[in-house]
């Protein structure tokens, strides 16, 4: 393996962990050695300071395949012939850590004394990691039985052998009593993972069914769901250098059935035309990412981290739904802190490289679930880029060096070589960079509201509505005083509407029937007016401040509560509802006060005044109504929910906007058959103005009419991103 090679290899992080793959899988057939210089055979020509770091991890693997033959190894049989690579003066801690790792799985019992005496270099780190756990069985360790196919264990039929750990083998088997396939892990002793996984009942989490032990064999088997459809690295692999707009999710389930011929499994009959097979690439990575965090918030809620999220990590079923896997590394919230954490480096958030400790004088730091939130957005970029978001560091000297060049490069410009102009794209970079912020208090809340902003890629008709564009109308209304807006809407209405209702009054009843009670009619109906619409000022003044400072508060990026919420989906509702009551109230005052002026005022004309009240205070209510309650669902509800993606009470509320939204579609309608009938009952009314008002409540439907489908279109928009379920 050295013959040929030229310094250039090591130019680069990323072509040191391309050939540590290749000496991983030659060094696989011949571990555990007998010599150290077996392995230092392996390395290729290069640096030392590169050399020194695929040697680390090659020794990782011999202690562990060493440890699965009953023997222990300690560092100190490494030490003795790996100058100039590694000596007591170089030793990385995480080597340290693998050894102290390896004798507690093997049942033994390392102490603080031992490990301070042996590397003083890591003292510090040595005293912050945790030595007291659970007592371990003191079991001499035993030979990992293989299984070949066909062969039967207990209620499995082993088909074939899906991967190999240093304490584990995976393989997919038949359960005969109930006729599934399932995934059968088998190791020398159990782990928390059962335990783990167990807790989560999520459809993108692979299910565990059970666990045992096997006396016979001295072995312990737990089997899970099996997922068959290969992992998202082979996408990667498959899809990275492939131009953007090629892509499809039609890319994805080729993968996923190249995956499932190689299990010899027959791929299932797909609709080209559904999902996600007719998305293009951004949607189909955001259909993927918006599951996926799902299924993490899940595990945040019952305060488990996983910590290891990463293309290996995640299985995709025959269907395309992924599925994340190996909890091995989880951890509860609750025990992060002080406490050395595994993963994979490429992946890990800046907190969690920041807590392997960059030197020995490291401090540990608290994760939480936004830690695993920046792993699975680094996935999502590297399936949607085709590469990782950052610039790959150069070769280093040292594991520890590695991490801190990693932690360094999470604060570089991120890399988008591929260029994509779709809506879908466009949106999905944004929810990538924001999720990507090295400030873990920056990012999504948690995996709902990641999985909400995701999820909003699928409908870019709704992305300009939580993210408006410079100079779009949605901005400008944002940006105007909701008092104005409110006024010009319910005062043009109103106004419109008092304007008909007097002019009926007046020509129709008044100037034919009572021209003597003419000035009187004129002073009450102005009286009446000014304090119908000052009343009405003052209310619709407060409805509007409420309403700002919900924004407002919006804005800061604070946490609404479900009443402020309250106030921006009723506020069309309140200012109809308030404009009814002032007509029915001062509007009905009118002909009562007529009736008490002047006796001689009859029944007929009193009803249809009161009839011109019910056309012309309809009108009033309908436009308020629609056109508060449709720049609220298009403006001001998505500005106050998107900094947290999360309204918990939204079923309940579109389901009262919804029967209410019928209610004044029905009403709007009812409205010009009413005018219709005095159009046709009242024969010495002037015609210009009874066909204005007939015309006016017409328009009045198609208005309502387009805006009821629109809220119900909206609605059922809102509900794929904002509802219970958001798969």
């Amino acid at each position: 393996m050295t013959n040929g090679e030229t310094p250039t290899f090591y130019q680069t992080f990323a072509a040191s962990f391309g050939r540590l793959e290749d000496c991983l899988q030659h060094a696989q057939s011949i571990v555990p050695v007998s010599s150290v210089k077996t392995l230092v055979e392996l390395l290729p020509t290069g640096t030392v300071e590169g050399q020194r770091f695929i040697l680390t991890e090659l020794i990782k693997l011999d202690m562990t395949s060493s440890a699965e033959m009953g023997q222990i190894r300690l560092l100190d049989f490494y030490l003795g012939q790996s100058d100039p690579w590694l000596n007591a003066t170089n030793l990385p801690f995480d080597l340290v850590l693998e050894e102290l790792q390896i004798r507690r799985d093997s049942g033994q019992e390392p102490t603080l004394d031992e490990y301070l005496n042996r590397f003083p270099q890591w003292s510090k780190a040595l005293s912050e990691f945790p030595w007291k756990v659970a007592e371990l069985p003191q079991t001499h360790r035993r030979i990992l039985p293989a299984l070949e196919p066909n062969q039967k264990i207990e209620d499995f039929l082993i088909v074939r052998q899906l991967g190999r750990g240093a304490f584990s083998h995976v393989y997919l088997a038949q359960q005969e009593s109930l006729l599934r396939f399932v995934a059968l892990k088998i190791s020398l002793h159990g782990s928390n993972e059962p335990q783990t996984l167990s807790q989560l009942d999520h459809p993108n989490i692979v299910r565990v069914y059970d666990q045992r032990t096997l006396e016979s064999l001295q072995v312990h088997l737990l089997y899970m769901q099996a997922v068959l459809g290969g992992t998202l690295a082979n996408v990667v692999s498959d899809t990275k250098a492939r131009p953007i707009d090629l892509l499809r999710g039609a890319d994805l389930l080729a993968s996923i059935d190249r995956s499932l011929a190689t299990a010899q499994q027959q791929p299932p009959e797909r609709d080209l035309h559904s999902m996600p097979a007719s998305l293009n690439w951004a949607a189909t990575v955001a259909l993927l990412g918006h599951q996926l965090a799902d299924g993490l918030d899940e595990a945040h809620r019952r305060n488990i981290l996983h910590l290891d999220v990463k293309p290996a990590n995640i299985l995709l079923t025959a269907e395309g739904h992924p599925k994340l896997a190996d909890f091995n590394v989880s951890q509860n919230t609750a025990e992060t802190q002080n406490k050395s954490v595994g993963g994979t480096i490429a992946y890990m958030a800046p907190e969690q490289l920041r807590m392997l400790g960059v030197s020995a004088e490291s401090s540990p730091y608290a994760l939480n679930g936004r830690t695993d939130l920046f792993s699975l957005a680094a996935v999502l970029w590297e399936l949607w880029q085709g590469q990782r978001p950052w610039k790959t560091p150069a070769a280093t000297e040292s594991w520890l060096q590695a991490v801190q060049m990693q932690h360094d490069a999470r604060h570089e410009s991120f890399l988008c070589d591929k260029i994509d102009r779709s809506a879908e794209g466009e949106w999905l970079e944004k929810v990538l960079r924001h999720a990507l912020q090295t400030d873990a208090e920056t990012r999504p809340k948690n995996g709902k509201e990641l999985a909400a902003r995701l999820k909003l890629a699928l409908h870019p008709q709704l992305v300009r509505r939580f993210c408006p564009a410079p100079g779009s109308i949605n901005k400008f209304l944002l940006r105007s005083p909701v008092l104005i807006t409110a006024a010009i809407i319910i005062y043009f209405a109103n106004g419109l509407a008092g304007v008909l209702n007097y002019q009926y009054n007046h020509a129709a009843i008044m100037s034919q029937n009572y021209g003597n009670f003419l000035s009187v009619f004129i002073n009450i109906s102005i009286a009446i007016n000014c304090m119908a619409f000052s009343l009405g000022g003052l209310i619709l003044a407060y409805l509007c401040w409420r309403v700002s400072q919900v924004l407002k508060r919006a804005g800061s990026s604070n946490t609404l509560s479900a009443n402020d919420i309250d106030w921006i989906w009723k506020f069309g509702f309140r200012s109809a509802m308030v404009g009814a009551l002032l007509w029915l109230s001062f509007g009905g005052l009118l002909p009562v006060l007529l009736r008490w002026y002047e006796p001689e005022f009859r029944w007929y004309d009193f009803s249809h005044f009161i009839a011109g009240i019910i056309i012309c205070g309809g009108i009033a209510w309908i436009y308020p109504f629609y056109g508060l309650t449709v720049i609220s669902m298009a403006v001001y509800y998505p500005h106050a929910i998107s900094s947290t993606m999360n309204d918990p009470g939204f079923e309940q509320r579109a389901t009262w906007l919804q029967r209410w939204n019928s209610f004044f579609l029905a009403s709007s309608i009812g409205i010009p058959l009413l005018a219709l009938a005095l159009l046709i009952l009242k024969e010495d009314a002037p015609k210009p103005v009874l066909l204005f008002l007939v015309v006016l409540t017409l328009l009045a439907v198609v208005f309502s009419y387009h805006a009821h489908q629109w809220l119900t279109i909206t609605l059922k928009q809102f509900e794929m991103v904002l509802g219970k379920s958001t798969r």
